[in-house]
């Protein structure tokens, strides 16, 4: 008998520094979506950009009830765990996070956020 689990994604976040920004053309969108897997299955949960900057990094994060933002990855880089990837592609403004073998523990709400480098 096979486990269920809930993901939920929302909320578009921005990453802004000092020496980091965003331009009035970059954007980032997250529909609020719930997503209902069985342990073992993939996951993907969407995450949709525009951005005139060819610097750019999409994170993604997820959250536990009462917790703190963990790190996940940002697209294109090493993982923290093997079962969760990300590639972003400009051309399509797409970023999706794919998780495989879902477990329980991944029952969390997934949050994805553009980072891009405004270069003088």
């Amino acid at each position: 008998k096979s486990k269920s689990l809930h993901l939920l994604y929302k909320h578009p976040h921005r990453i802004t520094e000092a020496t980091i920004g965003l331009s009035s053309g970059d954007n980032i969108e997250q529909k609020e979506t719930e997503l209902s897997k069985k342990e073992g299955e993939t996951a993907s949960l969407e995450c949709t950009f525009s951005t005139s900057s060819t610097n750019y990094l999409i994170y993604w994060y997820r959250q536990y009830p009462g917790a703190a933002l963990q790190f996940l990855l940002y697209s294109g880089s090493g993982t923290v765990q093997q079962r969760f990837s990300s590639n972003a592609d400009r051309s399509s403004g797409k970023a999706p996070l794919s998780i495989s073998n879902v477990q329980l523990g991944d029952s969390a709400v997934y949050y994805c956020a553009l980072r891009t480098t405004v270069i003088h």
